[in-house]
């Protein structure tokens, strides 16, 4: 079922990130005050990278001020997330969620096996923000504002 705005987080939902490790984002969205997660449509390809890149650079004002952890995702599986990762010196994990189960539950997936550009931000517990089809600029600018205006 696809999480709306005003719908808390599902408990027991676990990720892998670009290292292979497991990460509870369930417990992570739950035990922090604002969790972003962005998604773009496939690693190391030029408008991804223009969105990686502006939350890398805004890094520092997202997670700052405020209990606020950021993730991206695609459906990359790890290994061509860890290339990415490395290749733009990012400070947070990429979610390698190649089966899909994000990408499903938030509502952003292109068919055959495509994810649309977007951003989520949780806050105690529940989806307060979702962008779907939008530019690079715009997800990490919105993303700064927000937080900006805890």
């Amino acid at each position: 079922e696809e999480l709306e705005i005003g719908d808390k987080f599902p408990a027991g939902i676990k990720v892998t990130n670009q290292d292979n490790k497991e990460i509870d984002l369930s417990a992570v969205i739950k035990d922090h005050h604002v969790v972003i997660i962005f998604a773009y449509p496939k690693a190391s390809t030029p408008g991804c990278t223009r969105q990686v890149n502006g939350f890398k650079d805004n890094y520092e004002k997202l997670t700052g001020k405020s209990d606020v952890v950021v993730f991206g995702l695609s459906g990359d599986n790890f290994k061509a997330q860890k290339k990415f990762q490395e290749k733009q010196g990012l400070p947070y994990d990429l979610i390698a969620d190649d089966d899909r189960q994000l990408i499903e539950m938030f509502g952003i997936g292109k068919q055959p096996k495509g994810v649309i550009r977007s951003h989520l931000i949780f806050q105690d517990g529940g989806l307060v923000e979702k962008r779907v089809k939008i530019s690079p600029e715009v997800s990490f600018n919105e993303a700064v504002k927000f937080v900006e205006s805890l």
